[in-house]
């Protein structure tokens, strides 16, 4: 008769089975020379092999004649499979060479460390292992963001610090993303940590992207982070950045579009997708701790009560117009950058009309004016106006700002100064004679790629600029 002990078949004995022990080998080296920690893959053990190492202790209580006349050496340091096998046979001669199986070794690959290389995700099975979960990347994120040099006024850094560290810190918020380790964008639950300095970095990067030119290498839209979360929850509003995660992202997606439709004119996904993005931008909804929003951006206009001074004055419409105006600033960017629509267009007029408005009525000081209050949302509207009323909400918007302490407006002002004088010398003439009135859910295949000139204009006099 005998008995089976975790798949290793064992001759019956009438003492107990002793505990089958032995010091961890799974630990070689590579061909590279260096240590890798052993890894027992499911699908390899299906019978669990167990190596022996009789103590000095009798294997029964009652019999300790027997456990003595038992005693075998404890093995060796062993570094190979064949010198398991070998002790084994050896120490245990009464288990065939049928029942002694040794199973591969294998390794899980090293934890990734975000700031040395970057590696390739593992087979699912095994990501755990390769996605660094244990980096306080909470820690270091808030340290980047404390230790961002702001741009000066002698900007046309290519890569100014500031940019160095946001891009160092969205590596690590990527390679720690706990999407990992779910199916869905929609079950993963981070901390309010996260949350708030995730979209506080893709504000920088995201909004900085804008007016910067196309990287034609990017194979997929990243910031996969900002969709973490439920839907409701992709529609609150952060309170550091003044939008949504959601809409922060289709930021992103406009700017990753607009690289895939420039390389190839005629990609139909493209098209589609911006016809998508354009529909889910009319009266985009956002709420807020403290306002649930409204169904219409109309709605919400017509709710503000002003001061005498032609200014909202609570912090509750301060919210909400705020993030409104993000709205809109995405609107402008979709129909000018990704579907390339005249600055003169009816439609564009339309909206950033809208969003001058909102800027007008929103203070430049005092405590409802904080860093939420990003200046991408002025520039892009600078960008687009071209009635002089637009022009002056612009410019007494930097100029109460322009000798502050915020040191990336100096630059701002300089480059939209010179984009005025720059776009009209070269499409003024065109645009009075043959104004654009074209379908705002079509890209015209003729359409002219005007925002990727005025990228390069801006990038060869000022550099990356900083419009968070």
């Amino acid at each position: 008769m005998s008995s089976d002990v975790a798949g290793v078949a064992l001759p019956s004995r009438g003492a107990a089975v002793p505990t089958l022990t032995l010091p961890n080998t799974n630990i070689d080296t590579n061909s590279e020379g260096r240590n890798q920690p052993g890894l027992f893959q499911d699908d390899q053990w299906q019978d669990v092999f167990i190596p022996v190492s009789v103590e000095d202790a009798p294997l029964n209580s009652h019999d300790g004649s027997y456990a003595e006349s038992r005693k075998r050496r404890r093995p060796p340091s062993f570094g190979e499979a064949s010198d398991v096998s070998q002790w084994l046979r050896i120490n245990f001669p009464e288990l065939g060479p049928e029942v002694l199986q040794l199973p591969a070794r294998s390794w899980a690959p090293d934890i990734v460390n975000p700031f040395l290389e970057q590696q390739t995700r593992s087979h699912p099975r095994l990501r755990r292992y390769t996605v660094p979960v244990a980096i306080p990347e909470d820690g270091y994120i808030d340290g980047l963001i404390k230790n961002i040099n702001w741009e000066a006024t002698d900007s046309g850094n290519e890569s100014p610090p500031w940019s160095k560290a946001t891009e160092i810190a969205e590596r690590v918020l990527e390679m720690s993303d706990p999407l990992y380790n779910y199916h869905s964008p929609s079950n993963v639950q981070c901390s309010r940590a996260r949350i708030t300095l995730g979209n506080r970095i893709a504000l920088y990067n995201i909004m900085s992207a804008m007016i910067y030119p196309l990287d034609e290498y990017q194979a997929r839209c990243s910031f996969t982070w900002l969709l973490e979360g439920g839907e409701r929850e992709l529609h609150k509003i952060v309170g550091c950045t003044g939008l949504c995660p959601k809409l922060m992202h289709t930021f992103a997606q406009i700017t990753h579009l607009s690289t895939k439709l420039y390389k190839d004119p005629n990609r139909i996904a493209a098209r589609n997708l911006a016809k998508v993005i354009g529909e889910r931008l009319e009266n985009f909804e956002q709420y807020s701790d403290l306002s649930d929003g409204y169904p219409t951006s109309q709605a919400l206009l017509d709710s503000c009560e002003l001061d005498e001074n032609g200014k909202i004055f609570t912090a509750v419409k301060t919210t909400e117009l705020l993030a409104e105006s993000y709205v809109a600033t995405a609107q402008i960017y979709l129909y000018c950058r990704l579907m390339r629509k005249s600055r003169r267009h009816p439609h564009v007029q339309s909206i950033v009309d809208r969003l001058l408005w909102i800027v007008d009525r929103m203070a430049t000081s005092g405590p409802h004016f904080t860093a939420a209050h990003a200046q991408v949302r002025v520039f892009v509207g600078a960008i687009v106006a071209v009635e002089q009323k637009h022009r002056d909400i612009v410019r007494a918007w930097f100029e109460d700002l322009v000798h502050g302490t915020r040191g990336n407006v100096p630059p701002v002002w300089r480059t939209i100064q010179h984009i005025w004088e720059w776009l009209d010398a070269k499409y003024r003439s065109s645009e009075a004679t043959s104004l654009d009135t074209s379908d705002v859910t079509v890209i015209l295949p003729s359409a002219e790629p005007w925002w990727e000139d005025l990228v390069a204009e801006v990038y060869k006099r000022e550099g990356k600029l900083n419009l968070a």
